[in-house]
């Protein structure tokens, strides 16, 4: 039913790129992402060079990373970024297809933009912190979950990782202390 009213409105106003992008979003909600992708783009040609089509670019690379299309993602991820640079879900993305891509480093420029507009993103912060975990900045990684806990206490992965960083250090007691909270958390 929703599907049908969608293409009702884009047979009604074929060149409104609004119609358009409400069909690409029923579409994405219901599994169809090369019917979604097909649909974002043409309402980004119907937008024009107006305010929308930036998030239009972040919907298209949104569908097209979903459907495991991450060279079509790219583009329209830089698209959006141009036209929407402090937009942090879109940082976010850029940097999870960046690291997903193998290049870290590319990555946590993305992250730590993404830190600095939103200082308690717990993705962001979450990233950094597993990064400088990996390059054995303990220091730096023990500020960022200490700076995660603060601002969402008792986030699960977060926890965990202090936790593996607290026994990294030798610091068993307070390894423990961290896994007990994290339980007494979760327990009813």
């Amino acid at each position: 039913a929703r599907l049908d009213a969608a293409e009702a409105q884009v047979r009604a106003a074929p060149d409104a790129a609004e119609r358009w992008r409400g069909l690409a979003a029923v579409y994405h909600g219901n599994g169809f992402a090369g019917e979604a992708i097909a649909c974002y783009r043409h309402a980004i040609e119907c937008a024009g060079d107006n305010a929308t089509t930036g998030e239009l670019h972040y919907l298209l690379a949104v569908a097209a990373e979903e459907a495991g299309d991450v060279e079509t993602a790219e583009t329209p991820l830089r698209e959006a970024l141009k036209r929407i640079p402090n937009a942090v879900p879109a940082l976010l993305r850029a940097g999870d297809l960046r690291y997903k891509a193998g290049d870290a480093d590319a990555a946590m420029v993305f992250y730590r933009a993404a830190s600095v507009i939103d200082v308690n993103n717990s993705e962001a912060l979450l990233a950094l912190a597993r990064e400088a975990l990996r390059k054995e900045e303990d220091a730096i990684a023990l500020e960022l979950l200490d700076r995660l806990e603060r601002a969402h206490p008792g986030h699960g992965s977060g926890s965990s990782l202090k936790a593996q960083l607290m026994e990294r250090r030798g610091e068993y007691s307070q390894a423990d202390a961290i896994r007990r909270q994290r339980r007494v958390r979760k327990d009813p």
